[in-house]
Parts: structure tokens; sequence; C-alpha cells
């Protein structure tokens, strides 16, 4: 993708995704704005070209779709992964109802930066903050923090530390980010760790990727190994957010605000810019699927008018239409509607948290065990969750609750 130019720290730089997403969270704000305009305008150059693109893929996934006798997009996701439409209801019809929750958290960050208009350039900012972990105190930690799964978890836990199933560090040419590479003879866990405190999360996160492909090596034959990525990201997202809390309850006073604002955002992503981007797609995915050929201004309009509605006290710049360019979920042939399995993950896992913290722990090892040998509305049934059920919703939305409480409290006091 062609990218424009700016001076940052004294250097003319291109700004790409990985140049945005490094001074995105800058504390300077100034900084930080330039760089937003400045990147959204390359988004700006290829936007015709990006609007053309998705025309094509959707209609090709509309054409596959039907050519395998089901009526849309979503309905052969749904169908493929043994889901119901009623999950996707409910996720968005909670979600709507719990907007407030999502404009106070703005409304509270906003109060923190003493300013008067928020801007989604805004929305993440590092802070000086950042003890430093090696990759040992880190595993410590994350085996602390999942110390309730009990010894059984435990043990498979140490099969993967201790056999060669982790490469950890950054390295030349290699691959970036983090990723766990699911097989039947042994797990591999791929990272690259640069001992930031937000990084041990990340263990935890791959670990529980590792630990759940062990259990059901052991407990499934072959053609029961794989199973939807629908349920692969619940045991993973478990491990994170028990890591994360475990870091907030054991830093110190003055530094929990840091650890919290960390859980809170990835949550309030997961749910509620995640089912955005749900509705985003579903919009102009049920355009195309009747014929039409949405133009780049329409989908730009689309995007604008729900971060508008997701955002209310937050200024929505014009060229945050452009945005939704950045999902690249939203090209990956394997990903279609893949946001509202991020959301839908997200509240599956607080709520089997709260169930591992009420001692209901065997009935998540078990489902550990399942794999693909059950669909995956029965293998959720095995950890006592009916994503069909608004309980699931409600329990997830108070814990949220709770949490933003415990953050005005938090600002309070350091005030």
């Amino acid at each position: 993708m062609p990218t424009e130019e700016m001076e940052i720290e004294g250097s003319l730089i291109k700004v790409n995704g990985r140049v945005y997403n490094k001074y995105i969270v800058n504390q300077d704000r100034t900084l930080r704005e330039n760089v937003f305009k400045t990147y959204m305008k390359s988004l700006k150059n290829v936007n015709g070209s990006i609007s053309s693109l998705f025309n094509m893929r959707y209609q090709l996934c509309f054409d596959i779709a039907k050519e395998k006798g089901y009526k849309s997009i979503l309905d052969q996701v749904i169908g493929e992964d043994n889901l119901d439409m009623k999950i996707l209801e409910n996720l968005i019809s909670f979600v709507h109802e719990n907007l407030p929750l999502l404009e106070h958290y703005i409304n509270l960050k906003k109060k923190k930066l003493g300013v008067e208009e928020f801007h989604f350039y805004d929305l993440n900012i590092n802070s000086d903050y950042n003890p430093k972990y090696s990759f040992i105190e880190g595993i410590e930690i994350v085996k602390n923090a999942l110390k309730d799964l009990g010894s059984k978890y435990e043990s498979v836990l140490n099969q993967v530390l201790v056999g060669g199933m982790i490469d950890a560090f950054p390295n030349k040419h290699k691959f970036g980010g983090g990723y766990h590479f699911r097989n039947y003879t042994k797990p591999m866990i791929l990272m690259n760790y640069k001992e930031n405190f937000r990084e041990v999360a990340t263990i935890g996160h791959e670990l529980g990727h590792a630990v759940n492909g062990i259990l059901i090596r052991d407990n499934q034959e072959f053609q029961n190994f794989h199973f939807s990525i629908f349920l692969s990201e619940i045991p993973s997202t478990v491990n994170e957010d028990r890591v994360e809390e475990y870091m907030y309850k054991q830093a110190e006073k003055e530094n929990k605000i840091i650890h919290l604002e960390q859980i809170l955002d990835k949550t309030i992503t997961a749910i509620f810019f995640q089912t955005m981007l749900l509705e985003f797609q579903k919009a102009l995915c049920e355009r195309i699927e009747k014929g039409e050929y949405v133009n780049a201004e329409e989908i730009n309009q689309t995007f604008l008018t729900l971060l508008k509605e997701y955002y209310p006290s937050m200024t929505i710049d014009e060229e945050s239409k452009y945005l939704w360019q950045t999902r690249l979920h939203m090209f990956y042939d394997v990903h279609r509607y893949y946001n509202f399995q991020y959301a839908v993950g997200k509240i599956t896992a607080l709520v089997i948290n709260k169930n591992i913290k009420e001692g209901k722990i065997n009935d998540y090892f078990e489902f550990l065990k399942v794999g693909g040998s059950k669909p995956t509305l029965e293998a959720l049934s095995i950890a006592g969750i009916d994503l069909t059920k608004k309980e699931v919703y409600v329990d997830a939305f108070l814990y949220l609750e709770r949490l933003l409480k415990d953050y005005d409290a938090l600002l309070e006091n350091a005030s």
C-alpha cells in the first residue's frame, strides 16, 4: 500500500500499519493526532481499490454459500460451525442495551485525560509504567495465575513448558506476533516476547491453546482432533483473562489503574467494537447478496454511522470512516464473519472464569478434552455455557459493570 510520510522524532517516516500501531499509543497527543490523520490519508488513497476488493470477495463468498445450499454467507458460517442464529441476536441485543457502559467508560477516560473532546486516537495510550519481566518470570506469573485450574491442568501445562514447544524470542526474518500452531503430534508456540508486562498475558493465551491441544490429542482420535475456530479461542482467552486479573490484584496500589485499563480496553474492544464490526459486515453483505454493488463512499458512511452510534461521547473525525480497511479479518478467506466470534468468545471466557471461581473446574476441564467429537454448542454445554440463553450475557455485562465501578473508584482516589 502506498503510504504517506510525516516527520517523527526528527526523521521523515512512512506511516504504514506498523508505524501507526507504534505511535497511536504515544503519550504525545499532537503526535498521535498527526499519525492518525497521516495514516487515514494513506487509507483514503486506496479506498476505491479496497472497496472493490471487498465487493468481489463477498460476492465470491456468497456464490460459494449458494453452491453449498446456504441462503447467505452468514447462514453458511452459522451452519458449518453448528451454531445458532439466536447467538447473534442475543449478542447484538445485549450490546445495544449496554451501550451506556461503553459511553461511561469513554467519559471516564476523557476525565482522566482532562480533555473536552475525546477522539479515536485517545482510546489507548501507553503510560510510563512498564515493568519488565524475563520470559522465565513471565512463566511463573502465568503458572501462579492458573493455579485455580487444578493439578491436572498444571501437569499438562508443565508438559508444554519442558517439551521444547515454545519459540519465545524475536529473531531476524521471524514472523511477527504470537501464534499457536495446532497439530496432532505436538503443539508449537511462536512468540516475539519483549519483556513487556503486557506480553505476559500473551504467554498465558498461547499456553491455553497448547494445553487444550494436548488434552484433545490425549482423549480423542485423530479425526476428532480438529474443531471450530469458534471454540479454539475460548481456552486461550480464559487464560489471558486470568493472568491479567492476577497481575491487577498483585500490582501496587498506585499501578492498579494501569492494569485495570488494560483489562477494560481489551474487554470493551472485544465485545463492543467487534460487535460493531459484525453489524457493519452484515449490513454490507446483505446488500451484496441482493446483487448490489456497494461503492466506497457507501461503505465508508456505513462504518462512520456505526461509529457515531456506538461512541456518542467521542468526537468522530471524518477521517475515521477509513478505519474499516485495517480490519484484515474481513479479507481472510477462512474468517468470514469472524468478528462476532471474538465478542462471543470473550463473553464465554468471562462466564467460564466466573464459574471457575465458584469451584466448577471439572466441567471446564472436561470441555478442554472434547475437540471435534461434539457439535459446537453441545461441547460448550459441557462447560455449563448455553449461548442461546440470555443469562450468559447478563453475567458478562455485570462483570464489566463491576470493573467500571472499580475503575471509577481508582480515578477518584488518584485525583
